[in-house]
């Protein structure tokens, strides 16, 4: 539709960055790095713009030059898992501190 296939991978990342936006704005500070306590609605849209849309960014180059879906879930897993893994673990009282 866009005829680019930069013009498309800049449009899903700006959705991808979105999609999240709900989510930052119903988090805490304790579980989000960067924002306030409760962030005001703005400040959670411009974060997921800013912030989560590069990630997207990465993604769509990944796919576009891998075409490999489960490398996508893996990487994404990953980015998720690796900088919440000891948080988690410690609120589950799992590892000592």
């Amino acid at each position: 539709m866009l005829k680019s296939e930069i013009a498309g991978i800049v449009l899903a990342s700006l959705l991808f960055g979105l999609v999240h936006a709900p989510g930052f704005y119903r988090r805490t500070a304790m579980t989000q790095e960067g924002l306030s306590t409760h962030p005001a609605l703005w400040m959670a849209v411009g974060y997921s713009i800013v912030i989560t849309s590069v990630a997207g960014f990465v993604f769509g180059v990944l796919w576009s030059r891998t075409r490999n879906f489960l490398l996508l879930v893996v990487v994404h897993a990953a980015a998720e898992l690796f900088p919440n893994l000891v948080p988690t673990l410690h609120a589950f009282h799992l590892f000592a501190r």
